[in-house]
């Protein structure tokens, strides 16, 4: 019996480590962001439910044709050093009163001015393997920078430091009431 006891135990532990690694680890709820520049737009939403996600894009360039899309995220992984993250947070906050050209950069540094001119840093960061290993991370703070919950969305800046940003373009997400 006692055997049986324990090969059964077993079995129910790593059911149980099975299934939270199914679980999706990021808050439930849509959040979503949105900037404008020059007749151009991106939208941005993160949906999320227990088990999964999903990243819904928008982009309108120069008043031309929505490109949408639409991308489940099936693999979320946390980010065991904030390292990057948090260093990607560092350099907007020291661009956040400097002249930046880029419009769309511009931009997202005036959506982000709650967060950059707080003292927050990245709690958690989550890599959910958009575009590859560390592309794109989900990051939230211990609370939000704005009057409602929200997320982080840090997308890989496939270019050297700049203007406003360094090694990601950091998109806010606030959480929107259904």
């Amino acid at each position: 019996m006692g055997v049986f006891r324990t090969i059964s135990a077993i079995f129910s532990v790593f059911a149980l480590v099975s299934t939270a690694a199914l679980a999706n680890p990021l808050p439930e709820g849509t959040y979503a962001g949105k900037i404008e520049f020059d007749q151009s737009s991106m939208e941005m939403k993160l949906v999320c439910a227990q088990e999964e996600c999903q990243l819904n894009t928008v982009f309108v360039t120069r008043g031309g044709r929505p490109d949408q899309n639409s991308e489940p995220l099936t693999e979320i992984t946390p980010v065991e050093n904030l390292d990057e993250a948090q260093f990607a947070l560092e350099y907007a906050r020291s661009q956040r009163s400097a002249r930046i050209s880029k419009r769309e950069f511009s931009e997202l540094i005036q959506h982000l001015q709650p967060l950059l001119k707080s003292d927050l840093n990245f709690e958690q960061c989550f890599d959910v393997h958009y575009g590859g290993d560390a592309y794109s991370l989900v990051c939230n703070t211990a609370k939000s920078a704005w009057e409602k919950p929200s997320l982080l969305y840090l997308g890989s800046l496939l270019a050297n430091c700049g203007e406003g940003f360094c090694r990601y373009v950091i998109y806010p997400l606030i959480k929107q009431v259904q």
